[in-house]
């Protein structure tokens, strides 16, 4: 296997580390109405007391993400990167780089997920 193959399967190998990665995570946390209405309380509860804050005149300071922030944030990461996971997958250059065909291989990693 000259270099060349070896950067394609590796290019390819990690884009299906990736895929499964964000699978799993957002099969463990789905993104709920719950979820995002939390958050958006939380933002409008922060805003007000910052608001407060500089009505008196005080330092606001570093504002602190909740747990729920931090997850939402999570989740809208992962759910990008099984976008562009999926859209290299089905792109040209994935079709330069190997003889798979990205559209069996995308199913191939659904099946997989769905069994888990």
């Amino acid at each position: 296997m000259d270099a060349y193959e070896k950067l394609a399967n590796g290019i390819i190998e990690q884009a299906v580390k990736e895929y499964r990665k964000a699978a799993k995570f957002l099969a463990k946390h789905p993104r709920t109405k719950e979820l995002e209405e939390t958050v958006a309380r939380q933002q409008v509860k922060n805003e007000k007391h910052k608001e407060e804050r500089l009505k008196l005149n005080l330092p606001v300071g570093r504002e602190k993400k909740s747990k729920e922030e931090r997850l939402l944030d999570r989740i809208f990461h992962y759910e990008c990167q099984l976008l562009d996971a999926e859209r290299f997958f089905r792109s040209q250059w994935f079709g330069r780089l190997t003889n798979i065909d990205g559209q069996w291989l995308l199913e191939r990693l659904r099946r997989e997920q769905e069994a888990d």
